[in-house]
């Protein structure tokens, strides 16, 4: 199959595993927003107080108490799988591309260093973040306000226009394109092993590979998560002015705020992507070439 073939196959792939995964896991991606968002109530002098005791509290309160609040936590689903859907195909679509030509165009399986599975992962991880970012920025206001979507655009133009929604978050964004680099370097060292090994590329195995290098990742970026959630729902217009906002307010603390939900959820999501991912793309593979060879055969 020809490059573009495959990375076709591999962007059909991850959508599928994406949208699945999403679906799957939103509202601990909501819940996770809120904390990274929510404004203590307590004094600047509460900063004193314990880690665990604020995001307990904060967690109680964020918790759905009724149906109402249980719909809540879906805010923003639409634009969330639009999103997933553009940002799955994006990288995928680009990392096949770019994995196929940093292998000298041999076949899909052929072994990449660490070193390369890291610049693959990295430039196609860039090139999603500046087409995508965008989607997100609404997204999570979606989550953090639980407005509908006209009523969020809307509010974003006249706070900057189209551009305020594009810049919004994007230079941490970037920086946590280092959270699906460590996360698919991981990937590849370990498919790697299970194939040196012989052991049997299983649901269950992909699960607890993707699992293990998601959790490594989340918790070596999560402060540039929360700045960018920070930065995406309002706050400081900078970076650097939102991390000393955040200190000021809350101590180290307010940088791993959620970090607990935020665990949950992308370990889950990463195993369920993973898995999903794996098998689609087998099946995807197996009807385009078929579909190949029909058309062939009918000329």
């Amino acid at each position: 199959m020809a490059g573009s073939g495959q990375a076709a196959v591999d962007a059909l792939a991850g959508i599928g595993g994406g949208v699945v995964a999403l679906i799957s896991t939103y509202p601990l991606m909501t819940i996770t927003t809120r904390l990274q968002t929510a404004r203590s109530a307590a004094s600047k002098s509460s900063k004193s107080q314990q880690p665990s005791e604020d995001s307990s509290q904060q967690q109680q309160q964020l918790l759905p108490l009724s149906l109402k609040s249980l719909i809540s936590l879906y805010s923003g689903l639409r634009p969330a799988i639009f999103g997933t859907i553009c940002s799955q195909g994006t990288y995928y679509f680009f990392y096949s591309l770019l994995r196929r030509a940093v292998s000298g165009g041999s076949e899909r399986h052929a072994t990449l260093s660490i070193s390369e599975s890291i610049f693959v992962s990295s430039l196609a991880g860039c090139i999603n973040v500046l087409l995508t970012n965008p989607i997100w920025v609404v997204v999570t206001r979606m989550q953090h306000a639980n407005k509908p979507f006209v009523q969020t655009v809307y509010e974003l133009y006249r706070e900057g226009g189209s551009l305020n929604a594009w810049s919004k978050g994007v230079l941490p964004s970037l920086f946590m394109v280092s959270n699906p680099v460590v996360q698919f370097a991981l990937l590849e060292s370990l498919s790697n092993l299970l194939r040196s090994r012989g052991i049997k590329r299983s649901t269950v195995n992909m699960l607890l590979i993707g699992a293990l290098a998601k959790l490594f990742a989340t918790v070596l970026t999560y402060p540039l998560l929360v700045v960018k959630s920070v930065l995406q729902v309002s706050g400081p217009s900078n970076m650097l002015r939102a991390l000393i906002s955040l200190y000021e307010r809350h101590g180290v603390w307010a940088f791993f705020r959620g970090i607990e939900t935020k665990i949950a959820q992308s370990v889950l999501a990463a195993a369920i992507l993973y898995a999903v991912r794996s098998r689609l793309q087998a099946f995807v593979r197996r009807v385009v070439l078929f579909l190949i060879k029909k058309q062939a055969a009918l000329k």
